[in-house]
């Protein structure tokens, strides 16, 4: 009985045993299928998201799930047209005008555009791309349970991505003044006052300092920014400062006495030595005591005190009377090549300039920085202080027979035909500044930097671009003819390119669409490297309506190459935008631009060198539509009165 007991007893633990390991078993096997079934699911989610967003992926209101590259970019694209077609608003309460509710607005365009659409630039750019590779980042760029928290958190709470954008702040800031500064008033510093004394003597007085206000740009820029990062159009209230005076009158009668004994310094002398190597010869300048006076400003001192110093009347005069004996523009060393043969060589003449700020410092020591009673005991000498000066080396100063000059190495051509008369001088300006310029080995060439002042003095004439409702005269109209011409001689050489930007819109100047490149003093520049180990020799030709630039130097084996444009993502312009105006008569309509298509556009560059090695780059372009733009002219009042659609009520000061 007791056998039979045991014998129960072990087969119950072993009923048990094989119960445990039949369900451990099942267990495993339902666990295997579960996790056969999530492999399965996820190997299908990520076949599905292989090359699109994975969901819950947003830029603000743009739900950016399930999107690849290009629909992802659309999307972006199409949110940032608008924003370039309708600009964003700024406006102002002028509460010192004598309607007290007068509200003062314009309109900022990310793209500033001219009336012959030659000059035209972002002063406001998103940067889509990299947006774009943010959201396909999301899951992707980290380990692998890194990358699935990311998705699953995406999924349930969403996540959302930036979009960056540069802003021209500088530039930004000059249009808003263009509009607002009318209404700001600076704070005034106490000022020396020349008079005469009873015996008709030039002493100084010191007038009484005044508050003023300005407009806080600064601020209202960054609360631009913060917007478009959202994409956020929200008009954006530019708000006054109180503007405090930095010199008070109380503490510039502390010093005005010795202004009063600084003019006993005169009469005094500047003096030039004479550069014979440059025939500049030797000169001298009196300053007479009335000249003196004019020079002498109070202003604060690097702690809190007030001290005496010169305005910008000294150097107007250095400007004025001695850079033009002194100045000596540097000649970089230019040749001429016709047929093979160097027709003509210009070796290279160092330069010479006034070195403003060491002879301003000269003045400071001697007649500033002393007591007065030290300058009434000076000497005549002592009286004579020496105008400053400093070379500058031309470049570019070897022989021709070390330079490698010997064989073209590429070409770039364009048409500018139906310009203006404005645009053909400032082509013809821009080349002939271009024209002979040899680059060294390993140099990077700015074209901004070679073509020197883009400006009246230049020699170039301006044409009218529209800011903040405002039609303002501005230099550069023509120069991206140039620079296009330089970007396809660039291509055809087999060359490197370091800064290349497209046109914000298409030109029919530039196409085909995608092998442009737009210049704007001071940026965006073209920038290029001469890799070649030998000198580059750059010419330029103007023959009838078409450019030709040349490269010459010296063959190293490499062959160059472009693939055609590719041009897609066709989207036609808005309707006709209107801008109001007070500088046309009431009524009159101006248009100054035609309507343009957007697109994108890329083709491919690649440089095969003696070696085998192979060096690729592809160029995209992307160009917004942009809709024919009027102006139209109305009265003050109605292009300043108040707009209900911005504030609900007037803030308070």
């Amino acid at each position: 009985m007791i056998f039979f007991k045991k014998k129960e007893r072990i087969r119950v633990i072993f009923d048990a045993i094989v119960n445990s390991i039949v369900g451990v078993f099942i267990f495993l096997i339902i666990l295997a299928i579960l996790l056969t079934i999530v492999i399965f699911a996820y190997l299908v989610f990520e076949k599905k998201y292989e090359s699109r967003i994975y969901p819950g992926v947003f830029l603000k209101n743009i739900d950016l799930s399930g999107m690849d590259y290009d629909e992802s970019s659309l999307a972006l694209k199409k949110e940032i047209e608008d924003i370039n077609q309708n600009g964003i608003l700024f406006y102002y309460y002028d509460f010192n005008s004598l309607t007290s509710d007068t509200l003062r607005k314009t309109t900022l365009y990310p793209l500033v555009s001219s009336f012959t659409g030659d000059i035209a630039y972002q002063v406001i750019d998103f940067n889509i791309n990299e947006a774009v590779d943010q959201a396909f980042g999301i899951g992707r760029n980290k380990k692998l349970l890194d990358n699935i928290k990311d998705k699953v958190d995406a999924y349930l709470h969403t996540v959302q991505v930036d979009v960056h954008v540069d802003v021209n702040e500088e530039e930004i800031e000059k249009i808003l003044k263009t509009y607002f500064k009318q209404f700001e008033i600076p704070a005034q510093d106490a000022q020396l006052l020349t008079k005469k004394n009873n015996n008709n003597e030039i002493v100084f007085a010191v007038t009484k300092e005044q508050n003023g206000y300005v407009i806080n740009y600064q601020d209202a820029i960054v609360k631009l920014k913060d917007n478009l990062e959202n994409l956020d159009t929200s008009p954006i209230e530019l708000v006054s400062l109180v503007d405090e005076p930095l010199v008070y009158q109380e503490d510039g009668l502390k010093v005005a006495e010795r202004a009063n004994g600084i003019l006993s310094f005169a009469p005094f002398t500047l003096f030039f030595e004479g550069y014979p190597k440059l025939k500049v010869p030797t000169r001298d300048w009196p300053i007479e005591r009335d000249e003196l006076a004019l020079w002498l400003v109070i202003k604060k001192g690097d702690g809190d005190g007030t001290v005496i110093g010169f305005n910008g009347t000294v150097k107007e005069y250095f400007e004025n009377n001695i850079s033009a004996h002194i100045g000596r523009v540097p000649k970089d060393a230019k040749l001429e090549v016709k047929n093979g043969k160097v027709v003509e060589f210009q070796t290279g003449v160092d330069g010479l300039e006034l070195d403003v700020e060491k002879t301003i410092a000269n003045l400071e020591e001697r007649i500033i920085d002393r007591t007065h009673n030290l300058i009434v005991k000076e000497t005549n000498d002592a009286r004579r202080i020496k105008v400053e000066y400093q070379e500058v080396s031309a470049k570019h100063t070897n022989d021709i027979n070390d330079m490698g000059i010997k064989e073209v190495i590429g070409v770039g051509g364009s048409s500018f035909a139906g310009s203006p008369s404005n645009r053909r001088h400032n082509i013809k300006t821009g080349i002939d500044s271009l024209n002979g310029l040899i680059i060294e080995p390993n140099e990077e060439f700015s074209l901004i930097k070679a073509l020197g002042s883009i400006d009246a003095e230049g020699g170039y004439k301006p044409e009218l671009v529209i800011k903040g409702g405002k039609t303002l005269p501005e230099f550069g109209g023509g120069l991206c003819q140039v620079g296009t011409t330089l970007f396809r001689a660039v291509l055809a050489a087999g060359l490197p390119v370091t800064e290349r930007r497209n046109h914000s819109y298409r030109v029919g100047y530039y196409e085909p669409a995608g092998t442009d490149a737009t210049i704007y003093d001071p940026w965006p520049d073209f920038k290029f490297v001469n890799d070649t180990n030998k000198y580059l020799l750059l010419q330029t030709f103007m023959e009838g309506d078409e450019l030709r630039f040349e490269f010459w130097g010296t063959q190293d084996g490499r062959v160059s190459s472009t693939s055609d444009p590719v041009i897609y993502n066709i989207v036609q312009p808005g309707p006709k935008k209107v801008i109001e105006t007070t500088d046309l008569p009431l009524g009159v309509e101006k248009c100054t631009e035609r309507a343009h298509a957007g697109a994108d556009a890329y083709f491919d560059y690649s440089i095969l060198d003696k070696n085998g090695e192979l060096r690729e780059r592809r160029f995209s372009s992307h160009y917004v539509p942009w809709q024919e733009v009027c102006l139209i002219g109305v009265e003050e009042s109605l292009a300043t009165t108040t707009d209900e659609n911005i504030l609900k009520e007037k803030p308070t000061l």
